[in-house]
């Protein structure tokens, strides 16, 4: 009777499990369709876009000043600067060591302009040489005298004088009286001392360079101290300190003709 009662659950249980063995299956969720990319993929930047900067025009490249000549060029540009309306001979110092006085209404850095040509001179010159230093007074072979502009104006400016102007505004820059027009010894100089800054030394310095035997000019080359278009350069070009050396070197002398020259430098008459 005992095995009976237990019967009844046996067969209970035998069911049961039978049912969950045979229970169907969930349904499978569907896959979500990963969609194709088209196109190059570009990763995020952790940056802002940059803002795009206005277009500006490439700078003009700057001219580039001259530093070689053919010798024919060196010729010619010393038959200008060496001759003029007021010149028709060379005129050059032939003593080996002239002296320079500076007096009236100059600065500090009128001294110091005149002894750096000093040495500019100096290293360009094969038979004379300037000093080292200017000398303050007005005793010399060479004397420069700074004048405001209404004293120049008031000086004698007959045919023993040559006045020089700015091109631009008409203002005397200089003035220059040489022993080949008077009795003197003494080469003298008279600086417009209302003249500023590198216009100033411009013509101290053109001053200087006629007084020793250049007082003309060229249209030809700008980067020439001597360019007749107004300028205030500081600074003598490579093709000036050419003749330079041609002036004080050992193929030109004193007194020489236009023709001279010409003759000793194989100028051709074109």
């Amino acid at each position: 009777m005992k095995y009976l009662a237990i019967l009844p659950l046996l067969m209970l249980g035998i069911v049961l499990l039978a049912a969950g063995c045979s229970a169907p299956e969930a349904p499978a969720m569907p896959a979500t369709p990963v969609p194709t990319l088209t196109g190059t993929l570009v990763a995020p930047s952790p940056f802002p876009s940059a803002v795009p900067l206005p277009q500006t025009s490439a700078p003009h490249p700057t001219s580039t000043a001259r530093t070689a000549y053919t010798s024919d060029e060196i010729n010619r540009h010393f038959v200008d600067l060496a001759f003029s309306a007021d010149n028709s001979n060379i005129r050059r110092y032939s003593a080996p060591l002239l002296t320079v006085a500076i007096t009236g209404s100059y600065n500090d850095a009128d001294l110091a302009a005149m002894n750096r040509f000093f040495l500019l001179f100096n290293n360009n010159s094969f038979n004379t040489r300037l000093p080292s230093e200017v000398k303050q007074g007005d005793q010399g072979d060479i004397v420069i005298r700074f004048i405001p502009a209404n004293g120049l104006a008031g000086i004698n400016t007959d045919n023993t004088w040559k006045v020089y102007r700015n091109p631009a505004t008409g203002t005397i820059c200089y003035m220059v009286r040489t022993s080949s027009y008077q009795t003197f010894s003494t080469d003298l100089i008279y600086i417009n001392a209302d003249l500023a800054g590198d216009e100033r030394t411009h013509w101290l310095f053109r001053s200087l360079l006629n007084t020793l035997g250049l007082p003309g000019e060229t249209g030809t080359y700008p980067e020439s101290i001597f360019y007749s278009v107004n300028n205030n350069m500081t600074e003598l070009g490579p093709i000036d300190l050419k003749v330079m050396q041609l002036l004080y070197g050992n193929k030109i002398t004193n007194g020489m003709t236009l023709d001279d020259v010409r003759s000793v430098l194989l100028i051709r008459n074109t």
